[in-house]
């Protein structure tokens, strides 16, 4: 949950599609200027049988090249890029919009678009150099950084066909469920971390906002989404103060103007950590699943849940996504619920938040399935596997009533779709160990 505003705010920069082909682009500007520099200073010298090594041409020769070069390039690119994506609409079509945000944030189809760039820019640059020798003045053709430039187009033949090959592999099923499913993994480590659960970490007072009345903390944007909040600073900003916060909004909740992000006590504090609070909570025109594990994991069930719509009807890769998913809901089950009350050095409660909690990642995950994938036994049949396997990991007894419950509701769904049957009798069989494992308890 926890996040400084400026490490949002590097995250979002990092994974822009235009980052790193800016940086290559600025690269290729200077390299061109250092390659003709070099030139200049090679035409003074005698290089001897370096100069073997160089095919020289004249003005024409190499503007010609480099033209051919920067045009081929850029074509390519333009083409390339156009066709992947009208790949990747479709592909998003059926497995959600979240296939875009992906691929562009693909740090392997940065460097491709980087170099495609780079290569266009660094052949532009060069031919504006090349004079031809006319009466006042001497002609000059930088050979060194034309052959540059042909070796930049032997590298870019060789980065079209890694680009083929990447495109290809990353819109399949199982590379798509990987992506997500590392993302679910990061999200649930950072929001449950391991902690010492036999320490003494209880407040010297009640862990409860107080109620007298608070002051109030107000959202200034139009719309957005919290994508991040820095519990540290708002922290060290109301033990200094000696004030309580309570934020009722966590990350992945949407807010609009004049929405209330803080509640502050005493009231008198508020105007003067509202400025804080505000720049503490990282705000932005979409989820992230990096401090919203509920949104990982929405993220990694969505593609079960459209592989199972008519037009494409797989309900295999809605297993495959339960499988998935498997990964961080273990994880989630198997450890502390994430801290909700922070304290000073005096054990004073200073700050409370609104944490996700286990309960909420297993209502992510069971409850579309339990509302779309009724007409697909096999999918019901590992929904129950799934059940089982966390059944098996957690151990929190109200988590343990969860699954429970979960199941329950799952397979009396199921049996009202349709008569008695051997798919009932499966899925009765499936949810046995968790359903008389739990009431046994």
């Amino acid at each position: 949950m926890t996040g400084t505003a400026t490490q949002t705010r590097l995250r979002t920069l990092r994974e822009s599609f235009w980052f790193v082909p800016t940086l290559l682009c600025i690269a290729a500007l200077l390299i061109a200027q250092l390659m003709v520099a070099i030139d200049q200073v090679a035409e003074l010298q005698n290089w001897g049988a370096l100069n073997a090594l160089i095919f020289h041409v004249g003005p024409a020769g190499g503007r010609d090249i480099l033209t051919a070069i920067a045009g081929s390039v850029l074509t390519v690119a333009a083409t390339s890029f156009s066709i992947t994506i009208s790949v990747l609409a479709t592909a998003s079509a059926t497995y959600g919009p979240r296939l875009v945000r992906n691929f562009m944030k693909d740090r392997a189809n940065q460097y491709v678009l980087g170099v495609f760039c780079a290569t266009f820019l660094y052949c532009l640059m060069v031919l504006r150099t090349i004079r031809a020798r006319e009466e006042s003045t001497p002609g000059f053709v930088p050979d060194i950084a034309v052959n540059g430039a042909v070796l930049l187009a032997v590298l870019n033949v060789a980065v079209l066909v890694f680009f083929i090959h990447h495109i290809a592999d990353s819109i399949q099923v199982s590379t798509l469920a990987g992506k997500v499913r590392r993302e679910l993994q990061e999200s649930v480590e950072a929001a449950f971390p391991e902690r010492d659960t036999g320490a003494d970490n209880s407040p010297t007072i009640a862990a409860n906002p107080p109620n007298t009345s608070a002051g109030l903390v107000h959202a200034e944007k139009n719309s957005a989404y919290i994508q991040a909040i820095d519990t540290e600073r708002i922290m060290k900003a109301a033990t200094d103060a000696g004030a309580v916060v309570r934020l009722p909004r966590p990350p992945g909740a949407h807010v609009i103007k004049d929405d209330v992000v803080a509640e502050v006590w005493p009231a008198s504090c508020a105007d003067d950590l509202a400025d804080t609070i505000r720049n503490s909570i990282s705000a932005g025109q979409e989820r992230t699943p990096y401090s919203d594990p509920r949104f990982a994991v929405q993220q990694v069930v969505e593609m079960g849940v459209r592989a199972l719509s008519p037009s494409t009807n797989d309900p295999y890769t809605a297993r495959n996504a339960l499988d998935e998913v498997a990964s961080g809901l273990a994880l989630a089950c198997s450890r502390p619920e994430p801290q909700d009350v922070f304290n000073d050095d005096d054990s004073v409660p200073r700050l409370f938040i609104s944490a996700p909690t286990t309960l909420q990642l297993l209502d992510e995950t069971f409850d579309p399935v339990r509302t779309y994938a009724l007409e697909h036994p096999i999918v019901i049949l590992k929904a129950c596997e799934l059940a089982q396997r966390l059944f098996e990991v957690a151990t929190a007894p109200e988590i343990l009533r969860g699954i429970h419950n979960h199941v329950r509701l799952l397979v009396q769904a199921f049996e009202g779709t349709r008569p008695m049957d051997r798919d009932v009798l499966a899925v009765r069989r499936a949810a046995e160990p968790v359903l008389s494992a739990t009431l046994n308890t």
